[in-house]
């Protein structure tokens, strides 16, 4: 029927990578999977998804190849309850960014229809990362993105994603990236070009803005 909507039925196994704090670190982890052959589907800031299904992985090699390169995983495969924790607030951060400011965990909790508290102790206790944590870090794959490919200002990404003001984010990208935002767009547009593609990937699902 026209306008139906089916369910996407695609193996998909998420998981979280220590250490990706930079475009360089999104090609160096790209380049693992390639070379262990898995599919796939995005590759972000802390970030991957693979089109296989969790039992298809060799997480032992998996560990041992990332660990190569510097990288560590958060956890090993996560349950269905944090996966859907993630698809949830993935949405919530593309669908509707700057509404969220003061308003996340109620969001979430409705969405989800679960108590707050119960859905923040299951995603802590198997990811060993908090969920405010991972909130943040997301946020910054998004601010990282449009620093990088949009000619926003810092204080106008601040209002569009939703931040209280241009310090709260400065303050939260420097506690997960280590520099300022200012500093992260000038050291991006002296990136070399092959490394373009993967800045442009970070947080694929939120199209870039043009003009400040």
């Amino acid at each position: 029927m026209e306008g139906t909507r089916t369910a996407d039925l695609t193996p998909r196994t998420i998981f979280l990578v220590k250490h990706m704090m930079c475009p360089r670190c999104v090609q160096a982890v790209r380049e693992v999977l390639r070379r262990l052959g898995y599919p796939i589907r995005r590759v972000e800031l802390g970030l991957v998804e693979l089109g296989v299904e969790r039992t298809a992985v060799d997480w032992a090699q998996l560990v041992q190849a990332l660990a190569a390169d510097g990288f560590e995983l958060w956890h090993l495969p996560r349950q269905r309850l944090v996966d859907q924790i993630t698809a949830a607030v993935e949405e919530l951060l593309t669908t509707n960014p700057e509404g969220l400011h003061g308003r996340f965990a109620a969001m979430l909790s409705a969405k989800m229809q679960r108590n707050y508290s119960s859905l923040s102790h299951a995603f802590s206790a198997e990811e060993g990362v908090s969920l405010e944590q991972y909130v943040i870090q997301r946020r910054v794959a998004t601010v990282a993105r449009l620093l990088k490919t949009s000619t926003l200002s810092v204080g106008r990404i601040a209002r569009q994603l939703g931040y209280s003001s241009h310090g709260h984010l400065s303050r939260q990208f420097r506690q997960v990236l280590g520099v300022a935002p200012t500093e992260y767009r000038q050291q991006m547009s002296e990136v070399p070009a092959n490394f373009a593609s993967d800045a442009a990937e970070l947080c694929p699902t939120t199209p870039a803005a043009e003009g400040k």
